[in-house]
């Protein structure tokens, strides 16, 4: 399984760039990774990537909570402050499978 993440400054946002390096992303891990699957996380609001994740054949998988703890023993975990994201978390995925038909191979 491979973990997909990306972090734009707010200037970047809305160009299309995480969208078409994301598409790279999935093209590089299933062709010639031989990865099974991709999954993604953000923030339940997070209206931006989430259009990304479904943009590129994510499907949503599940919610979650991070509590504190979570936060800041994971290896990604980004913040300016100490002060936890008060909403829940989703997770995205897409398979090998669900790839290849969307590429019609």
């Amino acid at each position: 399984m491979v973990e997909l993440g990306y972090r734009w400054v707010r200037r970047a946002w809305g160009q299309g760039l995480v969208t078409e390096g994301s598409q790279v992303l999935l093209e590089h891990v299933f062709r010639d990774r031989s990865a099974s699957r991709v999954i993604a996380k953000t923030y339940e609001h997070n209206a931006g990537s989430i259009r990304v994740m479904e943009k590129i054949g994510m499907r949503l998988v599940g919610t979650f909570k991070y509590s504190a703890q979570d936060q800041a023993l994971a290896d990604t975990a980004y913040h300016e402050s100490s002060k936890i994201w008060s909403g829940n978390d989703v997770e995205y995925a897409i398979d090998r499978t669900a790839w290849s038909d969307r590429r019609g191979i």
